[in-house]
């Protein structure tokens, strides 16, 4: 709470008040500061008694009282200084991004045959997370959704990947390393040096279960989303 508190207390100091270095907001209250990570955009709101802060990692709104009752509440102590608002503003890191534990995970196959990557904005749209199969637990309930859900075909897309990484496959929803594997006998090969995404297959040559496989991550499958 005291970093977050901080950094609205920047971005306020930067919206409202002159800062040497700093151009003031034009009149029509808009700020842009760009840093090479993200760009956070801030705009004043009924005449300054509300921002509005946007960015990759957050978004919503706070009012100027209510922030100023969190700073002035912060414990106090002989050598904290005024925070150093010249700094470039990156936002903090969210500790972990909304990561269901295996009890409370839901997963949805959906029925619609899409590349890896327009199946992972389809279920970001929908507020949801290309499906992580985290340890047997999970996978089991894979299986119980695999059957309620009829007829899918012999594979779908999950959302682990191995694209531009150099450390081996990864659960795209938080950037995880995958260290529960399901992966079918003689999987993955990497057929072509070119299958980077990962699905679920029902069998491969005499493993006939339900598994893991690479694929091309352009190829248009089903897939399954997760949920809380």
């Amino acid at each position: 709470m005291k970093a977050l508190a901080l950094r609205w207390y920047c971005l306020i100091f930067l919206l409202l008040g002159p800062q040497a270095g700093k151009t003031n907001p034009a009149d029509v209250g808009e700020l842009k500061i760009v840093t090479n990570e993200e760009q956070v955009e801030i705009k004043k709101v009924n005449s300054t008694k509300n921002i509005v802060l946007t960015s990759s990692h957050t978004n919503g709104s706070v009012n100027l009282m209510d922030l100023l009752k969190v700073l002035q509440s912060m414990p106090k102590d002989g050598q904290q200084q005024t925070p150093n608002c010249n700094k470039t503003l990156v936002p903090e890191k969210l500790e972990k991004p909304g990561k269901c534990d295996s009890e409370k995970k839901k997963f949805q196959i959906i029925h619609t045959k899409l590349s890896w990557h327009n199946a992972l904005i389809y279920c970001k749209e929908k507020r949801m997370e290309l499906a992580s199969v985290r340890n047997l637990e999970e996978h089991n309930k894979m299986l119980q959704e695999i059957n309620k859900a009829g007829s899918i075909g012999n594979m779908f897309w999950i959302g682990g990947t191995k694209l531009h990484s150099s450390r081996g496959y990864f659960w795209i929803s938080d950037g995880e390393q995958v260290s529960y594997f399901n992966w079918l006998r003689g999987q993955p090969d990497n057929f072509l040096a070119s299958q980077h995404c990962t699905s679920y297959l029902n069998g491969w040559g005499s493993d006939t279960r339900w598994g893991w496989d690479d694929n091309w991550c352009d190829s248009a499958i089903f897939f399954a989303c997760e949920y809380c």
